[in-house]
């Protein structure tokens, strides 16, 4: 530093121009006695510090400028300099870091993800250029800290000045974890001083959904139909940080990791990105529709980007609906029902007796690998003809189907033993059916078996046997068969000898079938009780208005009941309903699970018809991280849940028992409180569940303490029950209509969150068949109600997911339909 005082200069800074000033610069002090010399004269284009001053210094050699440093100090070489240092970030304002600070999204990627993927949802804070340098701490976990060039900083890190500024980046590694980020700026003459950031991890979160009538006003889904309105949103509860911001919402097609590591940029398929502004306090407005999206061949696969630096890229700070290397962020599905983009082609032969199959399978078979098989055994006096409508359909999009003779006239034993001759025939015998076309085509791991009334217990009865060890066929074992769907299956036998245990089940089920009727006085008539024996994963979809031979070509219309939907309608409800089950199951396709998982008002396939009505139950596999509050299943005493807490209850008229219509009769009694449950009936039958009413007027509760030790459910993602309205029931039919309730969650500090399942579709109204007794309704359809996690926290609820103690069902009043009595089972949480 130069070794003249500021006090020499002072003088002349405060100075005004005069016409008499020298174009030396000097100009006379009031002493008459010449100034100092100029400071400037032998740092031209210099910045000098003087006695706390900046003096700036033209080319000439003159003072240009002077700057008092009056919030920091002077640099030689640079000027005033802030004694401070300041974390900037677009999205985080100055004055809420530190009580907001910033959320970091952890995507669904392997954790040796390169830079060049992470860094397109990691967050860039920018580091101005600062004489003395910056230091960074990063403290916590499940957060890492990068430089531009991807290199890993470590928890601490020291910028010189010459490095300044500089950009650095966090990503987020692990959901739930808190980190701060602190930075240090020390100079000379300066205390040192520091700006903290505090941070925060999430898990991705979805953005793409629909919008709901009422809280929590969004649900965000991944399966639409072709067509359908398709929104986007963002929680500000969630994404506090966000509050306020704007971005340009595009969807775009679906892309790997790889092709975004190299392709950033945003093409919107819709026609032109829609702008979404973040509210500040709830998903209601914090949401904006983007447009409706083709289905392609059976469904077109999309990602979500919010861009919210509105450069028309991914990157630092955007948003993206789904960054991963399996799923994407939403599927558009075309109407299920409608043929596939292969041309089939079909044989027909017969390997000897029983023997007898038609088989259909895709032109193209040769370019498509080794596909699924699915077998189709029929019912009592069909014909193994008579399931084109569903061969056809499945072989269109890419299945390998067999249906054959099917020796039901004795009984279940020997349908059974003819599902699998011909099954095991078929798989020895590719290199000569259809002149050889299936050979190498068709994998003998992956089979599903389709049976239809006495075939529909026989493929049932068939795994029975497999799995118990009674029969070795030579192709094929047990653990090849995937898949169980039985379509109004007789129960001649106990559920213990027809038995499908832990492999997946689907019933398929008419409420107007006048052959398998379901009704409580005809024991091999109640199809409910293959379903309710099923240990695996179950899958129920029970139609209005279908009747037994709705679901073949040419038996005799048996159909008894109103509003009968006919052969054709049952038949779209049935190729919509197989395409999803096995694109789901075969396909791994997660969306297409959502048409047999969520109500049936909230998803079904677009070629159903508007005023056809479905009851989907979903029930998964007990074990694989699932949580069973209440199965009713252990423990008889209505006070106590299956898990071990206390139930607390004011509904009216409770009852736990098997889940069976007592006395043979669908009209009410109280003497039946679960009047129209078939779920039960014979020997080997298990299945419980509990039933309540409340009346108009009233607003009543039921309660489930969540056990000590097991309320942490900050991990799972769905609060999942099964329940259906009674039938017949006088509160039923005065409701006449769909019916629902409200569910809260409790945790341990007293926080409440209260949901109405309403918002996504009610319970339906039981199907309004006469007969077994006085006046309308058949059996209990139960709906399975699956409420997200999510949503009992949206919008910044105050809800410790971590910490919960009661789920309670409130209704009546203004928690949902003021009257009704209703079935509960299986009350439990999901991964």
């Amino acid at each position: 530093m130069r070794a003249t005082h500021l006090s020499t200069l002072l003088p002349l800074l405060l100075l005004p121009a005069c016409d008499g000033c020298h174009s030396t610069g000097v100009v006379p002090d009031d002493t008459g006695e010449p100034p100092a010399p100029d400071a400037c004269d032998d740092a031209a284009g210099q910045v000098l510090c003087l006695d706390g001053q900046a003096v700036t210094c033209d080319e000439a050699g003159d003072i240009a400028a002077t700057e008092e440093c009056t919030a920091g100090v002077c640099e030689e070489g640079v000027g005033c300099v802030a004694c401070a240092v300041d974390l900037a970030d677009v999205f985080v304002p100055e004055a809420d870091e530190e009580s907001t600070g910033l959320v970091l999204v952890v995507d669904p990627v392997p954790p040796d993800t390169q830079f060049s993927v992470r860094r397109l949802t990691s967050r860039a804070i920018e580091l101005s250029a600062a004489a003395g340098g910056v230091s960074l701490s990063l403290v916590g976990d499940g957060v890492t800290l990068y430089d531009g060039g991807g290199a890993e900083l470590g928890t601490a890190v020291t910028f010189t000045p010459a490095e300044l500024p500089t950009a650095v980046f966090l990503a987020g590694t692990a959901a739930g974890r808190e980190a701060t980020l602190t930075a240090t700026h020390t100079l000379a003459g300066c205390e040192a001083v520091t700006d903290t950031l505090r941070l925060r991890t999430v898990a991705a979160p979805d953005l793409a959904g629909e919008p709901l009538d009422r809280f929590p006003d969004f649900s965000f889904v991944n399966a639409f139909n072709e067509g359908e309105p398709v929104s986007v949103a963002v929680d500000p509860g969630l994404l506090p940080d966000r509050a306020g911001a704007t971005a340009d919402a595009y969807v775009v097609q679906h892309r790997h990791l790889g092709t975004w590591a190299s392709t950033q940029d945003l093409v919107d398929v819709t026609g032109g990105a829609e702008t979404l502004t973040v509210g500040t306090t709830s998903l209601a407005d914090s949401q904006v529709e983007v447009g409706t999206l083709d289905g392609g061949d059976l469904f077109g696969d999309y990602d979500v980007v919010l861009d919210f630096d509105q450069d028309g890229a991914l990157g630092p700070g955007d948003l993206i609906d789904h960054l991963s290397e399996g799923s994407a962020g939403l599927y558009a599905f075309i109407d299920l029902s409608q043929a596939g983009s292969h041309a089939v082609e079909q044989a027909q032969y017969s390997g000897g007796s029983w023997l007898g199959q038609r088989t259909y399978w895709p032109q193209d078979i040769a370019s498509l690998g080794s596909l699924p098989l699915v077998v189709v055994s029929h019912g009592n006096g069909h014909d193994y003809t008579w399931y084109d409508w569903l061969g056809e359909h499945l072989a269109s999009h890419g299945y390998v189907v067999m249906s054959h003779q099917n020796n039901t006239g004795p009984g279940i034993e020997t349908a059974s033993t003819t599902t699998l001759t011909n099954t095991d025939y078929l798989l020895g015998n590719l290199g000569s059916i259809g002149g050889g076309a299936l050979a190498g085509h068709v994998d003998g791991q992956r089979i599903i078996w389709i049976g239809h009334s006495r075939g529909g217990e026989g493929v049932v009865r068939a795994y029975d046997r497999l799995r118990d060890g009674q029969y070795t066929p030579t192709n094929f074992g047990a653990d090849d068969i995937r898949l169980i769907s039985s379509i109004a299956p007789t129960v001649f036998n106990n559920v213990s000898d027809s038995d499908p245990h832990g492999v997946a089940y689907h019933l398929l089920a008419g409420a107007a079938d006048g052959d398998v009727t379901g009704q409580p006085d005809c024991t091999q008539c109640q199809f409910f009780r293959i379903a309710g024996a099923a240990q695996g994963d179950l899958m129920v979809t029970y139609v209005q208005g279908a009747g037994h031979n709705d679901f073949n070509c040419c038996g005799f219309d048996d159909a008894t009941g109103p509003d009968q939907i006919g052969r054709t309608e049952a038949q779209v409800v049935g190729k919509s309903t197989y395409l999803a089950l096995l694109t789901w199951r075969f396909g791994e396709l997660e969306a297409a699970g959502e048409y047999l998982q969520r109500m049936y008002d909230d998803l079904h396939g677009a070629g159903i018809a508007a005023d056809t009505v479905v009851a989907n139950l979903y029930r998964p596999a007990s074990g694989g991280g699932i949580f069973v509050l209440d199965d009713l299943q252990s423990e008889s005493d209505l006070s106590v849940s299956s898990s071990g807490g206390a139930v607390a209850y004011d509904v009216t008229s409770p009852a736990e028992a098997l889940s069976q219509d007592a006395d043979d009769r669908f009209n009410w009694s109280e003497r039946d409180p679960l009047n129209g449950m078939t779920w039960v009936d014979g020997w080997g039958d298990s299945s419980r569940a509990l039933s309540f009413e409340w009346a108009a007027g009233e607003e009543l509760s039921i309660e489930w303490e969540v056990p000590a030790g097991e309320g942490d459910w900050s991990g799972f993602s769905v609060l999942s029950f099964a329940a259906a309205q009674v039938t017949r029931h006088p509160n039923t039919t005065s409701l006449d209509g769909p019916l629902d309730f409200t569910v809260t969650l409790v945790d341990g500090a007293g926080g409440e969150s209260d949901v109405s399942f309403g918002a996504w579709g009610g319970l339906t109204t039981p199907y309004k068949r006469t007969g077994n007794g006085g006046g309308q309704g058949w059996a209990d359809e139960l709906n399975t109600v699956r409420i997200p996690l999510g949503a009992f926290t949206a919008s910044g609820t105050a809800l410790d997911l971590s910490d919960l103690v009661a789920v309670r069902f409130h209704v009546g009043g203004v928690w949902g339909s003021a009257t009704g009595r209703v079935v509960v089972d299986d009350l439990e949480v999901l991964p």
